[in-house]
């Protein structure tokens, strides 16, 4: 199966019935990422205003994508029950698959769940930083 997925960031302002009635960078972005994905011989990217984000993030995407495209049916189904319930245990987890604890280990070992979790809480931290730096340097203080 072949999937792809762009990721805009940008302002949001209007609400169409159709994403493609949407104007907004955040569309704009995500549509012109998205057309590039092919070229570019990958599956995933995202695109902002920020170049230097773009290019990191990007580099990371690329990577997981490496060990993402050898996931069995077996660890798609593991990565797809932690993100539905990040704070489960992997007893939990193997209960839910049927599987013993041990079992859910080595897949998620071979699924490389930590480096993803990793790879998101980097993405997480340098938006926030990135977004709170746009904000502040904003006039939105009043003055006294």
């Amino acid at each position: 199966m072949d999937v792809r997925l762009a990721i805009g960031i940008g302002a949001k302002t209007y609400d169409g019935s159709k994403v493609s009635e949407s104007n907004d960078p955040a569309f704009v972005n995500s549509g012109e990422r998205f057309d590039r994905l092919k070229k570019d011989r990958v599956n995933m990217a995202i695109q902002s205003p920020w170049e230097e984000l773009d290019k990191e993030i990007n580099l990371y995407l690329k990577l997981a994508g490496i060990f993402m495209d050898s996931w069995t049916i077996s660890s798609a189904e593991l990565v797809l029950l932690y993100l539905q319930n990040p704070e489960a245990t992997q007893e939990e987890i193997g209960i839910k698959l049927g599987i013993k604890q041990n079992s859910v280990s080595g897949r998620w070992s071979r699924a490389k769940i930590d480096e993803m979790i990793e790879i998101n809480r980097v993405f997480q931290i340098k938006i926030n930083n990135l977004l709170l730096r746009s904000f502040l340097s904003k006039s939105y203080w009043p003055t006294l």
